[in-house]
């Protein structure tokens, strides 16, 4: 297998990229052109090439193969449960699980999956069940009675991979066994979709620009990436992972538990949103306004307008975290992951803690051994989670 080497993402203002050399990571934060990206698509493919080709002989890029994480506005990332069929037969209908984002032509669109695996029990259910199990001659005689509780033992312990799972052998031979026992037997999956003209537009940039992408990966699985080998070291039931992107168009909440999105939620503000506010302050172009939310020009970060849009992010926040703990009552949530450029934005980090109530965790204990700074990784977390992927992982 190949590890990747660099992982990408493309953000409306800024790019981020992580890179591994000799077993570290390290990050970098470029500000791309303006008008360059727009709504997570890339308005000027050929100038965008010409850039990145200029950004990888800056930087002195290795060479090797790239990963990249795709905008959440260009695929669409799910949790979907569907009967056992062959992987034909999956390919043919997992299109229609995508139906309110898939438009026209579903051969327009290139669909994939990973298999998810059988969720670990709580302490608590599993000392039962294995007290249970110690009094029968099979501990593993009615451990699935009902086939829709989970999957059968010989599937549940198939190797996971970053975004096809299960090979076509694999599918195939597990639907001839197990659906001529269980017409009932179905599988959970995280699925994505997305426009082929638009990955194959990533690959040819990326091509000219001298860079081999192999992997595109939505953001929800870059994530699961780096909860899956953070999971790993632990000696205990694993946590909900809760992740907050702090992006400039939108702020997402997204919650990871094991390997599949437990929930999801978009807000419709972030820095683009602090940026006009500075701007309208100081009447000032966005452009030259951002530029004083970076640098925290004359304490403007402390004026009331930015404060304002501050609380009404963290509030936001605060109600999505409040119904997953409602729907989710057993969950645990041990505290939450902030990413994003505007994770680095100090006030509105303090006011996040403040209304959430919540510790704010250090991301870089999900990273491989890593000499930059706290904020570098902040940035650079999906980066970082993509470059992480493996090929026929």
């Amino acid at each position: 297998m190949s590890k990747i080497k660099m992982g990408f993402d493309i953000g409306n203002n800024r790019m981020k990229i992580a890179i591994s050399r000799a077993g570290k990571l390290e990050f970098h934060d470029i500000r791309l052109p303006e008008n360059m990206v727009e709504n997570g698509g890339i308005t000027m493919p050929n100038t965008f090439a010409e850039f990145l080709k200029s950004t990888r002989k800056t930087l002195k890029l290795p060479r090797g193969e790239a990963a990249l994480v795709l905008p959440s506005d260009q695929v669409i990332c799910r949790l979907v449960t569907m009967p056992w069929m062959t992987e034909e037969q999956l390919l043919l209908n997992l299109p229609y699980e995508f139906y309110d984002f898939i438009q026209g032509d579903t051969d327009k669109y290139f669909c994939d999956y990973a298999i998810c695996d059988d969720l670990p029990l709580p302490e608590e259910e599993e000392a039962r069940l294995l007290e249970a199990a110690a009094s029968r001659e099979d501990p593993l005689e009615d451990l699935f009675q009902d086939p829709r509780q989970g999957l059968t033992q010989s599937v549940s312990q198939a190797p996971a991979q970053s975004l096809r799972q299960a090979s076509t052998q694999d599918l195939a031979q597990a639907s001839a066994q197990d659906l001529t026992q269980d017409p009932f037997q179905e599988v959970t999956m995280m699925a994505a979709a997305a426009a082929k003209e638009q990955l194959y537009q990533y690959i040819h940039m990326f091509s000219r620009a001298g860079i081999r992408l192999k992997i595109l990966l939505p953001q929800e699985m870059a994530l699961i990436a780096l909860v899956k080998k953070h999971s790993k070291g632990l000696q205990h039931w694993p946590p909900d992972y809760c992740f907050i992107d702090l992006g400039h168009v939108s702020t997402k909440i997204i919650v990871v538990y094991h390997d599949r999105i437990q929930a999801t939620r978009q807000i419709a503000m972030g820095g683009r949103n602090l940026d006009a506010a500075i701007a309208d302050h100081l009447e000032i172009d966005t452009f030259l306004a951002n530029s004083y939310k970076i640098n925290n020009y004359q304490n403007i970060l402390e004026s009331p307008v930015c404060q304002e849009i501050f609380n009404r992010i963290a509030v936001e926040i605060l109600k999505v975290i409040n119904f997953y703990q409602f729907t989710y009552p057993d969950s645990r949530l041990d505290g939450v992951y902030l990413a994003g450029g505007g994770a680095n934005v100090k006030p509105l980090r303090q006011i996040i803690r403040d209304t959430v109530g919540m510790e704010l965790l250090p991301v870089d204990e999900l990273l491989p051994k890593t000499e930059e700074d706290t904020f570098a990784c902040l940035s650079g977390l999906f980066a970082a989670g993509v470059s992480m992927a493996e090929k026929g992982d």
